[in-house]
């Protein structure tokens, strides 16, 4: 099985097999998001990185109205 990020990286970069290792490990455990589901809250601080392999994100900023 093909891995989204190892692909993504050897387009610009010669990845070794320790690389690709590193790499697959960390992209390994994954969760399926629901649609409309915040990832990130602007009052949160973060402490991870997020990576989509399947689907989109996109950012908004809510307004004092409760618009996007």
């Amino acid at each position: 099985m093909s891995n989204p990020l190892i692909m993504k990286l050897e387009h610009g970069a010669h990845l070794t097999e320790e690389d690709r290792g590193v790499f697959a490990r960390l992209s390994s455990r994954t969760w399926r998001i629901p649609s409309p589901y915040d990832i990130a809250s602007d009052c949160d601080q973060p402490e991870n990185v997020h990576l989509i392999t399947e689907g989109f994100a996109c950012r908004h900023k809510l307004l004092p109205d409760g618009r996007r």
